[in-house]
C-alpha cells in the first residue's frame, strides 16, 4: 500500500520535477560509487566504454563486405579506429588523465573559493561588519583542500575522488529535495529557504551567455520570429507586480551576467558605480545603490551596453509586498545620496582620455537617484560575494525565495538557474518570463 502511494507521488511529477528526481538519483549513485571504488571506478567505466568502441570497430571491419553501413567508411579509417581504441582501452596513462584533469579543476575551484572568503572576510573587517568568523574558516579549510587537492596529483587519486564524491552525495540530495517536493507546494506562495548545493564556479558563471547563445541560434533558424516571440513565456492569469532582470552580453565581464529588480516602476540596483573608487583591478570599490525610471533604464542598457535583458516576473501577496517595501526602508536608512561627478579620473594622467562617468549617465538619461552605503556588508562592492545578487536576494528573499545563502561565488547565473526552474513549477512566485533585446 505505501509503495502504492509513493509510485504514485512519482508519477504525478511534472517532466521538470522527474528531470532533478533523475539527475539527482544520478548524482547520488555516482558519488556513492566513487566514495566506496575511488579513482578505480571512473577508470572501469572508460575502459569499458573503450573495449565497448574497440568491438565495434571490430564488428565493423569484419562485416564491412556485408554490410553497406559498416562499409561507409573507408577501410584505413576502420583499422585505424580499431588499433587507437585497442591502444587507449589498454594504456594506464590515458585512463588516469580525466582524473588528473578533474583533480586540477577541483583544486582550483576550492583554492577560488578560498580566495572569495578571504577577500570578503578582510571587507567585513574592515567595514566592521559581523558575524564573519566562518568566512575565514572557510578561507582557510578550503585552501588547505585545494592546495593538498593540487598537491596530491602524483598521487593514486583516492583524495580527489573523496572531495568529489562528497560534492556529487551532496548535490544528488538537493536535487531529489527539489524534484519530490517540486510540485508539493499547490497554492502556497513562500517557499522555505534551504542550504543548497551549488554548481561549481565556472559553470554557475556561464548560464546567461549560454541562454543568450540559445536566443540567438534560435533567431538565426527561425522564420523571421522575434527574440521575444521566441523566449517570452507566461502562466495563465499571471499579474506580476515585481521583475528580476539577468544582464548578459555577448563578449567581456558583461557575459557573466548582473542582477536588477524593478519594484513599483523603478529598478532598484547595486554595484561598482563609483569608477574613481575602483580596486582589485575594478573588483571592489564603493558600494553604490541607484533606483531608475524602468523604461529609461532598459532602453539605456540596450542603447550604451548592446545588452541583453532576461526578465522574470514575479507574482507576490500583499504581506509578502509589506516584507519588501520594509526590508527596502531599511537598506535606505543605511545609505546618503551620491552625486556622480560627470568625468572619470584618468588611471594614468596625460595618457588615458576622460569619459563621462557610468553613474552620471544613468542620473542624466535614466533619471537614476544614487547611493552610498554607510555601513552594513554592502558598503564594499567585491564582485565575488557582496555583489548585485546579494542585495537583489536580500530583499526578495523576504517574499521566501529559496536562494542559496552567501557562501564562495554569489553568481547571476545561480539566480537565474533558480529562477527558470521556479517558473517551471506550476504553482510558483515566478509567472512570467520575458526577453528584451
Amino acid at each position: 500500500m505505501r509503495e502504492g502511494i509513493y509510485v504514485k507521488k512519482i508519477s504525478d511529477l511534472g517532466i521538470t520535477g522527474k528531470k532533478l528526481l533523475i539527475e539527482g538519483i544520478g548524482f547520488l549513485v555516482v558519488g556513492i560509487l566513487l566514495l566506496i571504488y575511488g579513482p578505480s571506478f571512473p577508470e572501469l567505466m572508460l575502459r569499458l566504454f573503450l573495449t565497448f568502441l574497440t568491438l565495434r570497430e571490430l564488428w565493423n571491419l569484419l562485416f564491412r563486405w556485408f554490410s553497406k553501413a559498416a562499409a561507409k567508411n573507408p577501410l584505413w579509417v576502420n583499422v585505424g579506429k580499431l588499433i587507437l581504441y585497442g591502444f587507449l582501452a589498454g594504456n594506464q596513462f590515458f585512463l588516469s588523465l580525466p582524473i588528473a584533469i578533474v583533480s586540477i579543476l577541483m583544486g582550483l575551484n576550492q583554492v577560488m573559493n578560498a580566495g572569495i572568503s578571504g577577500v570578503t572576510y578582510y571587507i567585513y573587517v574592515k567595514d566592521g561588519i559581523r558575524p564573519r568568523l566562518r568566512l575565514l574558516v572557510d578561507a582557510i579549510w578550503m585552501s588547505v583542500v585545494g592546495v593538498a587537492t593540487l598537491i596530491a596529483l602524483g598521487g593514486d587519486g583516492n583524495l580527489q575522488m573523496f572531495f568529489l564524491s562528497l560534492y556529487l552525495i551532496g548535490r544528488g540530495f538537493s536535487n531529489i529535495r527539489d524534484g519530490w517536493f517540486f510540485e508539493a507546494e499547490v497554492g502556497k506562495k513562500v517557499i522555505r529557504r534551504r542550504l543548497r548545493r551549488g554548481m561549481p564556479l565556472v559553470f554557475a558563471a556561464i548560464i546567461p551567455r549560454v541562454t543568450l547563445q540559445k536566443i540567438n541560434n534560435a533567431l538565426e533558424l527561425g522564420e523571421g520570429e522575434t527574440a521575444s516571440e521566441i523566449y517570452d513565456r507566461a502562466k495563465e492569469n499571471a499579474e506580476p507586480n515585481l521583475e528580476m532582470f539577468i544582464h548578459v552580453t555577448k563578449d567581456g565581464f558583461g557575459a557573466i551576467g548582473h542582477v536588477d529588480i524593478c519594484y513599483k516602476g523603478r529598478i532598484i540596483s547595486f554595484g561598482n558605480y563609483d569608477t574613481n573608487s575602483e580596486r582589485l583591478f575594478g573588483m571592489m570599490g564603493d558600494g553604490v545603490l541607484f533606483s531608475a525610471n524602468r523604461e529609461k533604464y532598459i532602453e539605456f542598457c540596450k542603447r550604451e551596453n548592446h545588452k541583453t535583458l532576461l526578465g522574470y516576473g514575479l507574482a507576490l501577496s500583499p504581506e509578502q509586498l509589506a516584507a519588501i517595501d520594509k526590508e527596502i526602508v531599511k537598506l535606505m536608512s543605511l545609505t546618503v545620496p551620491w552625486d556622480p561627478p560627470q568625468t572619470v579620473k584618468p588611471a594614468h594622467p596625460g595618457i588615458d582620455k576622460v569619459e563621462p562617468m557610468y553613474a552620471y549617465k544613468l542620473k542624466q538619461e535614466a533619471d537614476a537617484e544614487l547611493y552610498k552605503f554607510v555601513s552594513s556588508k554592502f558598503k564594499t562592492y567585491f564582485v565575488m560575494s557582496t555583489n548585485c545578487v546579494l542585495l537583489a536576494d536580500t530583499i526578495v528573499g523576504k517574499a521566501g525565495t529559496d536562494i542559496l545563502s552567501a557562501r564562495g561565488f554569489i553568481s547571476p547565473g545561480t539566480y537565474q538557474d533558480y529562477l527558470d526552474k521556479e517558473f517551471e513549477r506550476p504553482h510558483s512566485l515566478v509567472v512570467t518570463k520575458r526577453v528584451y533585446q
